[in-house]
């Protein structure tokens, strides 16, 4: 049985800017009415029309989002000359005399109760009041009330018609027109407390009046879900991954309570369709050895852990979508519960294969119509194995006749770039391995088409000969594009080559200053390290013969030695070339000049190799 309890304390010492009497508690997610209180004086009983205090929705406990039963309570501020307030304890000054002897005017006098408000334990979506009373303890003068502020928490809020300003973690009622309490009366007012984080809630209500022995006002201490219900699941995402057809996997999902209440579970359930698709829950490990409910909880102590079995079973393999990936399990575990957010809900995901292999899957960022001299994203990296991870990759592209096609910066990593540097299909094929040696038992293949536009261009990818580059820590090498009117040893000019250094050069400088000619240059992509590509891409209406001469440069090659450095030319009609060489550090390679708007490539043979060069 849960008890309700009202414990009267003096605040003689601690708090002598207050004008209190007694401690309001409200246990376990009851909100309490006072009125329904004896606070210790005689004349309040059931015959001044008290209530007794029960732990249901008419004593305004708990209260679903939408229920409005107990709204007009909640802002009536009217005046009951009938209901008295407790003010037993209460400090008070009656010597009647100034801060220099000499006697002085009859004044108001607050008295606010209770000084600490326990919300006790209340559930996100639901929310919770509490009253508290101010008195006019003067016999002779009315009492104005003209602010309440609330600090500490947004989640607590009072329930007049004024709308506060709020600033951080404050609301500031400051009225209009002030709350005027006659002479001996007492005033009821609602403060309202709606959880949105499972955590504590600590607050303070200033009240300030036109009593003048408080012009700092007077304050009532508010807490909330000091000691709640929660509710914590492990694991917190459930995965099968990828099950054989014909295989059974148990997976156990355990249940802590990890709040100071004890938990209650009232349901754990699938969706309704999950029995098709193999899925299914096994209660025998856990209390009851069946499905909680509403009317046979399952009730779990503070720091107890209770488990059970979710089990996958697939008779039949999952979709295949257009990425090779299987389509996989969109079932929902629902677990009902006093916590604070109501309970735990698990997606549960993973798919059933009819063979056991590993499996690649293609994902690609594609946004509208493909065009020459686009680059599409790819990546291997959702591919996965029933055995182990996946960490082999190996990609192939077929492309238009006569084009080259490839896949960069190397054809064995889990992302690439795929230039489109012709017009026509695409089609990249895609096969993994993982470290259990088990590869896939079909290539999963994307398609794209390519629309023709004049576009060319230019890609360098390197690696060490010997060693292995990661991101952060590889040989640096850089692509150049050296325009016509640079000077023999123009590399590295800021204004007629098209590098690192100057990725944009001025179409106006470079070409002709017509937005409706595309003769422009730019550096889509560097790389500090090999681990991508550089690329250059041209616009082929060029004025003219424009003939460029392409250079690879090793900026640093980082102690790794030798690189392997490959350029490879799309002209954009569909012809190319690729062009290898192997470098030193410092080493500048000028390997091939390129006409605008004819697309010829002609390889510098046999190569220039500059050593030691210094930009």
């Amino acid at each position: 049985m849960k008890f309700r309890y009202l414990a009267l304390v003096f605040l003689l010492g601690c708090t002598a800017n207050n004008e209190v009497s007694d401690v309001y508690y409200i246990p376990e997610g009851a909100i309490t009415d006072l009125s329904g209180l004896d606070l210790g004086r005689p004349d309040l009983g059931r015959d001044q029309g008290a209530e007794d205090v029960v732990d249901d929705k008419d004593s305004l406990d708990l209260i679903e989002p939408g229920d409005n039963t107990a709204e007009t309570a909640d802002s009536d501020t009217s005046v009951d000359p009938d209901t008295p307030v407790p003010d037993d304890g209460a400090i008070t000054d009656d010597l009647g005399e100034d801060d220099d002897g000499g006697p002085v005017g009859p004044a108001a006098e607050m008295v606010v109760n209770p000084a600490l408000i326990d919300f006790g334990f209340v559930q996100n979506g639901k929310y919770g009041n509490a009253r508290f009373f101010i008195k006019n303890n003067s016999l002779e003068v009315d009492l104005q009330v003209n602010r309440f502020k609330i600090s500490g928490s947004l989640q607590v809020a009072l329930q007049i018609e004024e709308e506060p300003k709020i600033t951080g973690n404050t609301r500031d009622y400051t009225l209009k027109k002030p709350i005027v309490i006659p002479p001996g009366e007492t005033m009821e007012f609602t403060l309202r407390f709606t959880p949105t984080a499972d955590a504590s809630m600590d607050a303070e209500l200033e009240i300030y009046s036109s009593d003048p022995k408080y012009p700092d006002g007077i304050k009532i201490f508010v807490i909330g879900n000091r000691n709640r219900a929660c509710i914590r699941v492990n694991p917190e995402q459930i995965d099968f991954r990828l099950v054989s057809v014909g295989a059974v996997i148990d997976l156990p999902i355990k249940i802590e309570s990890c709040g100071a209440l004890p938990l209650q579970i009232t349901d754990i359930s699938l969706t309704e369709d999950a029995g098709d698709v193999g899925l299914s829950l096994d209660f025998k490990d856990f209390p009851g050895q069946a499905a909680p409910t509403t009317a046979n909880p399952v009730v779990i102590s503070s720091g107890g852990r209770e488990h059970f079995v979710l089990r996958y079973a697939p008779t039949e393999p999952s979709d295949v979508g257009r990425d090779g990936r299987p389509i996989g399990l969109r079932e929902l575990l629902a677990i009902t519960s006093s916590g604070f957010n109501g309970g735990a809900y698990l997606p549960i995901s993973g798919a059933a294969i009819d063979r056991p292999c590993a499996v690649p899957v293609i994902e690609a960022d594609l946004e509208g119509d493909l065009f020459v001299g686009d680059i599409v994203r790819l990546s291997a990296l959702g591919s996965m194995s029933p055995f182990s991870q996946v960490d082999s990759w190996t990609w192939v592209v077929n492309g238009p006749d006569n084009g080259p096609a490839v896949v960069l910066p190397f054809t064995d990593v889990p992302e690439v770039m795929l230039p489109l540097g012709g017009p026509g299909q695409y089609e990249v094929l895609l096969t993994v391995d993982d470290t259990d040696g088990h590869g896939s038992c079909s290539s999963a293949i994307r398609k794209f088409t390519a629309i023709p536009t004049n576009k060319a261009m230019i890609a360098l990818s390197w690696r060490p000969v010997l060693g292995v580059a990661v991101p952060g820590d590889g040989p640096d090498a850089d692509l150049h594009l050296l325009h016509p009117r640079a000077n023999a040893d123009g590399w590295f000019d800021t204004t007629w080559d098209c590098y690192w250094g100057n990725q944009w050069p001025l179409k106006s400088e470079w070409g002709v200053s017509d937005p409706s000619i595309d003769d422009t240059v730019e550096m889509l992509q560097f790389s500090e390290d090999g681990t991508q590509s550089e690329i250059i891409k041209l616009g082929m209406y060029c004025k003219g013969n424009t003939v460029y001469r392409l250079g690879v440069h090793v900026y640093n090659d980082h102690e790794f030695g030798r690189i392997e450095a490959v350029v490879r030319i799309w002209d954009g009609l569909g012809g190319g070339a690729t062009i290898a060489h192997q470098l030193s550090h410092n080493d500048l390679w000028e390997l091939a000049t390129f006409a605008c708007p004819s697309g010829a490539i002609v390889e510098t043979n046999p190569p220039i190799i500059i050593r030691d060069y210094l930009d």
